[in-house]
C-alpha cells in the first residue's frame, strides 16, 4: 500500500480507497465520511483547513489532519 508521507493533495475517493481498498469507490468514499462526521476533533480540524464537506480535492494539510486522527491507511 502506498505511503501517505509526505502527504499530497489527493482526491477523496483515492484517499477514502486507501481506507477501504475492498470496496467499490462509493461505498470507501461513504465509509470515510461516516468515520470523519463521528470524529468531532477532525471535523473541527478539517473545517480549520477551509474543508466545508463539497470538496474533491483534499489539501496536503487535509490528508494529514485524517491520518493523524483516523491513523495512516
Amino acid at each position: 500500500m502506498p505511503t501517505l508521507r509526505p502527504y499530497t493533495s489527493m482526491s477523496r475517493t483515492r484517499l477514502a480507497q486507501l481506507y477501504c481498498p475492498d470496496v467499490t469507490p462509493r461505498h470507501a468514499w461513504r465509509t470515510l465520511k461516516a468515520w470523519m462526521d463521528r470524529c468531532r476533533p477532525l471535523l473541527a480540524r478539517l473545517r480549520s483547513l477551509g474543508y466545508d464537506g463539497r470538496q474533491r480535492i483534499l489539501s496536503p494539510a487535509m490528508v494529514a489532519a485524517i491520518a493523524e486522527y483516523l491513523g495512516e491507511p
